[in-house]
C-alpha cells in the first residue's frame, strides 16, 4: 500500500512539473488556452497548406464565379439604369460569400480531449484567415473592377472590408449553429430558415420602411443588411448619375419628336481453379507486379483460407482478381470453371462479401435478404421459393432474432453475419468469396462467423475467405491454405489437417518449427518474413515452394480436374444474362426499396417539408396582402424570383443522399444485382412524391398570403386560375431542383467535390433571369446564350407574366412622376402621345400644373419590355420541363460511365 501511495504521489508530481506556463494546476490539461490556440493554429494552418486539391479548387471557384459575376454586370454605365444593377451587382456580391459561410453548418470537429473545445473554434477562425481573406480579396478585385464601381483606392478598399466582415460574421455564426446540433438534418433545418431570412431582410428585396414591425428585429440582426447598407453607402457617394432618355418624362417614341431630347439614349457444384494468374496494375512509372503465378483450386463443400503479409494488400488484391472485380490492371493466366473459360456470367453467379458491410441502414434483416434473393436469383424462380429460401438462411445464420432489426442499428457482428446473408441470399451457383470476414471483431464474435462458414462449407458451398492473423481455433476450422509472401508469389498452397498437422509438417521440414504452444496461423507468417522477426531460413520461401513435391502434386491436380471436367459433355448452354432478371422487375424492386427507405427516414423528408414552408412563409410574410402600387408590383416580382432558392437548398440536402446511395448501389452493382440505369431512375421516382408535396407546400403558403390572382379575372387563364399554373410552375422547378442535384452528385467523386458545384445554381442562374440585371440591361454577351439557357429566365417569365396579366395598376403618391405642361395646355393635351406610345396613365388629365404621370396603367406593361410574354407561358413551362429530362438523361448517363469505384 505503502508502496502504491508513493506511485500515486510520484505521478501527481509529474504531473504539475510537466504543465506549461499558464495551465491551471486542476487543469486537465497540460498547456494554458493560449499555448493550445497557437498550437492548433500551427496545426490547422499546415493541414490547409498540404490541401493542394482544396486549396486549388477553392480558388479557382471564386476566381471563375468573380469572372461570371463581373462579366454579367460588366462595365456598369454610370447612369440611372445602372442605378438599379449597382445595387444588385452588390447584393450578388455578398450572397456568394454568404452562401460560402452557409456550408460552414456542416463542418465539425471530433475533439478527444486534447484541447479544450475553445481552442479548436478560435484556432480554426484564425487559421481560416489568411486563406479566405486572400481569395476573398481576389474575388472582389475581379468584380469590382470588372463591373466598374467607383474608380477609388479608398472605395475599393471600404468595400472589401464591407464583404469580408459580412462573410466572417455569417460564417462564424453558421458554425456556431453547426455544434449546437447532433444531427445535420436539425440543424440544416434551421440554418436554411435563417439564411432565407438573412437574405429576404439585407434591404435588397424589402425595403426597411416597408417591413412589418414585428420582423423589424431580423434587419437590425442581419450582417448581410450591414454589409450591403455599408457597401451600397461606399459606392453611391461616389459616383456621380445621368438621366438617360428612357427616364424622361415625358419623351419622344421612335420617330416622334415632339418632347426635348437633350440627353442621350442607352441600349444592352462446380470446381474453381485458377493457374500461373499475374496482376499488373499501372504506376507512374510503368507498371507494378502484384500477383506473380499464383495457383490453386476450391472444391464444392471446402473452406479455404487466404493469407499473406498484413497491410500489403495482396490478400484482397488475389480476391478481387479471382472473383473477377479488378476493373484496373492486366490480369494473365488461366482462370476456370470445370476446366471451361468463365462465362459473362460469372459474377452474376458468385458472392463476394466485402469488408466495410455496406448496407441500406433504413431496411430490416430480411428486407436487405429479400432484396437480394429477389434481384439476384433467376426471375423462373416463384417468390414464394425465394422468401422461404431467405427463411433457410436466417435460421443457417441464427439471425432470427434480428430478421426484423433495421441495419442501421445492427451490431458489427451482426453485420458482417448480414453481409455473408445477402450474398448467400443470392443462392451463388459457384463461389461465395469473402474479404475479412473477421475484421474488427472481437473473439466471441470472430468465433461466431467462422463457425457459420464452416456451416456453410458443410452444405456444399465453396468459399474462399481473406483472413488477417487467425487464432489457432479459427485457423483450425478451414480446409485448406492459399499463402501468399509479399510481392505476390505463392509459399503455399494445400491442406491444413487437423490441429494444423500438415501445414506444420511442411514448415518443419524446411526449418520452421512451430512450437506445440504457439498459434500456427501468426507462426508461418514470421517465418517467411511478413512478421515483426526476421524469416526463417536462407532460402526463399517461394523458391521452396516451387522445389517442394507439395507444388508438383497442386499442378497435377489441377490437370486431373481439367481432363475430368472436359471428359464430361458440356453443360447446356444457358442464354447468358448479364442481369438475372429484367429491367422492368429490377426497378420495381429497386422503387420499392427506396420508398420504404425514404419513408423511414422521417428527419429528411420532414426537413424537406419544413423548409419549404419557412421559406415560403419568410417570403410571404414579407409581401403580406400586396396592393396594386409600383412598389407591390416590384414586390411581386421578387415573390416570384424567391422560388430560384427552392432548387439550391434541395440541391445541398440531396447529394449526401444520393453518393451515400451510390455507394450502396457500387457494392452491389459488383455483384451485377441491377443496372444503374435502374440506380438512377429509381433515385428520381423515389423524389417525386416528396417533391410535389413540398411544392404544395411552398405554393400555398405564398400565392395565398401574398393575394397573388388579382390579374385579368375574367381570364380563366390567368386571374385564381393562373394560380394552378403557379404550382405547374413550381412543381416544375422542385424536378428541376431534384433532378440537377442527382445530376452534380453523379458527376462528383465524393460530397466535399459535390458541394463545390452548388455555386453555379446557387449564383449563376439568379443573375442571367432577368431580375437582378434587367433583361434590356443585360450585356448583348450574356443576353444572347446565357439568358435564354437560364431555367430561372423560364420560371420567372411564365410565373410574373400570369401573374400581371391585366393588373391594375395605381400609383401610391410618392410613385407619380410630376411634371409641368407648358402654358395653356392640360396636361392630356401636352403629354397624351407620350402616354399613348409608352404606356402607362395621367392621373388628372385635365390639370394645367403638376402633371402627375404613373409609369404602368396595367401590369403588361411592366413584363412587355422585360422580353415577357404571356402567350409564351405555356412554352417556357414545357422548357422549363426539358431542363429536368435533360438533367435525368445526364444523371442516367453519368451513373453508368461514372461509378468511381476502381479496383
Amino acid at each position: 500500500m505503502e508502496d502504491e501511495r508513493m506511485d500515486q504521489e510520484a505521478f501527481r508530481t509529474a504531473v504539475l512539473a510537466d504543465k506549461r506556463r499558464g495551465a491551471s494546476k486542476r487543469s486537465p490539461y497540460t498547456v494554458g488556452l493560449t499555448g493550445q490556440v497557437k498550437a492548433l493554429t500551427i496545426r490547422q494552418f499546415q493541414m490547409r497548406l498540404q490541401d493542394r486539391f482544396q486549396l486549388v479548387t477553392s480558388f479557382s471557384i471564386s476566381a471563375l464565379l468573380g469572372l461570371i459575376i463581373g462579366g454579367a454586370f460588366f462595365s456598369m454605365p454610370e447612369t440611372a439604369a445602372g442605378a438599379f444593377t449597382r445595387a444588385g451587382m452588390i447584393f450578388m456580391t455578398i450572397l456568394t460569400i454568404c452562401l460560402e459561410a452557409f456550408t460552414e453548418v456542416f463542418n465539425k470537429q471530433t475533439l478527444y480531449g486534447f484541447y479544450r473545445p475553445a481552442a479548436v473554434v478560435l484556432a480554426n477562425t484564425l487559421a481560416d484567415i489568411p486563406f479566405s481573406a486572400t481569395r476573398i480579396l481576389l474575388f472582389d478585385i475581379i468584380i469590382y473592377f470588372m463591373a466598374r464601381l467607383a474608380p477609388s483606392a479608398s472605395g475599393f478598399c471600404v468595400f472589401h472590408l464591407f464583404v469580408y466582415l459580412a462573410y466572417l460574421s455569417l460564417q462564424g455564426f453558421f458554425r456556431t449553429l453547426g455544434l449546437l446540433f447532433v444531427s445535420p438534418h436539425s440543424a440544416f433545418r434551421l440554418a436554411t430558415f435563417i439564411a432565407a431570412s438573412v437574405i429576404q431582410y439585407s434591404g435588397y428585396m424589402t425595403a426597411i420602411f416597408t417591413v412589418k414591425r414585428w420582423l423589424l428585429w431580423i434587419y437590425h440582426l442581419n450582417p448581410f443588411a450591414y454589409g450591403w447598407a455599408g457597401a451600397m453607402e461606399n459606392e453611391f457617394p461616389l459616383t456621380q448619375f445621368k438621366c438617360d432618355g428612357s427616364y424622361i418624362v415625358p419623351r419622344n417614341s421612335p420617330g416622334m419628336t415632339k418632347y426635348p431630347n437633350d440627353n442621350p439614349s442607352y441600349q444592352q457444384d462446380k470446381v474453381f481453379t485458377w493457374e500461373n494468374v499475374t496482376y499488373h496494375v499501372p504506376v507512374a512509372d510503368g507498371t507494378r507486379r502484384l500477383l506473380h503465378n499464383v495457383c490453386g483450386y476450391i472444391k464444392p463443400g471446402t473452406l479455404t483460407a487466404l493469407m499473406g503479409a498484413s497491410g500489403a494488400g495482396r490478400k484482397t488484391t488475389c480476391l478481387d482478381v479471382l472473383s473477377q472485380r479488378k476493373n484496373v490492371g492486366v490480369i494473365t493466366g488461366d482462370i476456370l470453371i470445370n476446366g471451361r473459360p468463365l462465362g459473362t456470367d460469372f459474377v452474376r453467379k458468385t458472392a463476394y462479401a466485402e469488408q466495410m458491410d455496406i448496407h441500406e441502414g433504413t431496411a430490416t434483416v430480411r428486407e436487405a435478404m429479400r432484396f437480394s434473393a429477389y434481384l439476384r436469383q433467376p426471375v423462373e424462380v416463384p417468390i414464394e421459393e425465394k422468401n422461404q429460401y431467405v427463411e433457410d438462411i436466417i435460421e443457417l445464420l441464427e439471425l432470427q432474432d434480428l430478421s426484423e432489426a433495421l441495419v442501421f442499428s445492427l451490431s458489427v457482428e451482426a453485420r458482417k453475419r448480414l453481409t455473408i446473408a445477402v450474398e448467400l441470399a443470392s443462392k451463388p451457383a459457384l463461389l461465395l468469396f469473402l474479404d475479412e470476414p473477421t475484421s474488427g471483431l472481437d473473439a466471441q464474435s470472430a468465433w461466431n462467423i467462422v463457425r457459420f462458414l464452416r456451416k456453410l462449407a458443410d452444405q456444399g458451398q465453396a468459399i474462399l475467405c481473406t483472413i488477417h492473423q487467425p487464432s489457432s481455433l479459427l485457423f483450425e476450422n478451414f480446409d485448406r491454405l492459399l499463402l501468399l509472401e509479399s510481392g505476390g508469389e505463392t509459399v503455399y498452397f494445400g491442406d491444413i489437417g487437423k490441429d494444423s498437422h500438415v501445414v506444420r509438417e511442411y514448415f518443419a521440414r524446411y526449418g520452421a518449427h512451430c512450437p506445440p504452444y504457439a498459434n500456427p496461423a501468426e507462426y508461418m507468417l514470421e517465418a517467411i518474413g511478413a512478421g515483426l522477426s526476421p524469416r526463417i531460413g536462407s532460402r526463399d520461401w517461394m523458391d521452396i515452394w516451387l522445389d517442394s513435391p507439395e507444388y508438383k502434386r497442386l499442378r497435377e491436380e489441377i490437370d486431373e480436374i481439367r481432363s475430368q471436367a472436359l471428359e464430361r459433355p458440356a453443360p447446356a448452354q444457358e442464354k447468358s444474362r448479364s442481369y438475372a432478371t429484367s429491367f422492368l422487375y429490377q426497378l420495381r424492386v429497386v422503387v420499392k426499396r427506396n420508398n420504404i427507405a425514404l419513408w423511414r427516414s422521417p428527419d429528411y423528408v420532414f426537413s424537406r417539408l419544413s423548409v419549404h414552408a419557412l421559406c415560403s412563409l419568410n417570403v410571404s410574410l414579407s409581401f403580406l396582402q400586396l396592393g396594386n402600387n409600383v412598389r407591390d408590383l416590384q414586390s411581386r416580382v421578387f415573390g416570384i424570383f424567391w422560388l430560384g432558392v427552392l432548387p439550391p437548398i434541395i440541391v445541398a440536402q440531396l447529394e449526401p443522399l444520393f453518393i451515400s446511395n451510390r455507394n450502396t448501389f457500387i457494392r452491389e452493382a459488383s455483384s451485377r444485382i441491377y443496372s444503374p440505369y435502374v440506380f438512377a431512375i429509381a433515385q428520381l421516382i423515389g423524389e417525386i412524391p416528396y417533391s410535389i408535396l413540398s411544392a404544395i407546400v411552398y405554393w400555398a403558403l405564398m400565392v395565398y398570403p401574398m393575394g397573388f390572382g388579382k390579374g385579368a379575372l375574367t381570364d380563366c387563364a390567368a386571374g385564381q386560375y393562373g394560380n394552378v399554373f403557379q404550382l405547374l410552375i413550381t412543381v416544375l422547378m422542385e424536378f428541376f431542383g431534384v433532378s440537377f442535384g442527382q445530376l452534380i452528385a453523379a458527376l462528383s467523386p465524393s460530397i466535399h467535390i459535390a458541394v463545390l458545384f452548388n455555386p453555379i445554381l446557387g449564383i449563376v442562374l439568379p443573375i442571367f433571369c432577368g431580375v437582378t440585371i434587367p433583361y434590356p440591361t443585360l450585356k448583348p454577351f450574356w443576353r444572347d446564350w446565357a439568358y435564354p439557357l437560364d431555367p430561372y429566365t423560364r420560371s420567372v417569365s411564365a410565373m410574373l407574366s400570369t401573374e400581371l396579366h391585366g393588373l391594375p395598376i395605381r400609383c401610391a403618391q410618392n410613385e407619380f412622376v410630376v411634371f409641368n405642361p407648358p402654358t395653356n395646355q392640360t396636361c392630356a393635351e401636352w403629354a397624351g402621345d407620350f402616354v399613348t406610345a409608352f404606356g402607362g396613365y395621367l392621373d388628372d388629365p385635365d390639370a394645367t400644373t403638376a402633371c402627375h404621370y404613373c409609369h404602368y396603367a396595367v401590369g403588361d406593361e411592366f413584363f412587355l419590355p422585360l422580353n415577357m410574354r404571356f402567350e409564351n407561358r405555356w412554352r417556357d413551362a414545357l422548357i422549363l420541363f426539358s431542363f429536368f429530362v435533360f438533367n435525368f438523361i445526364a444523371t442516367i448517363v453519368a451513373s453508368r460511365l461514372l461509378r468511381y469505384a476502381k479496383r
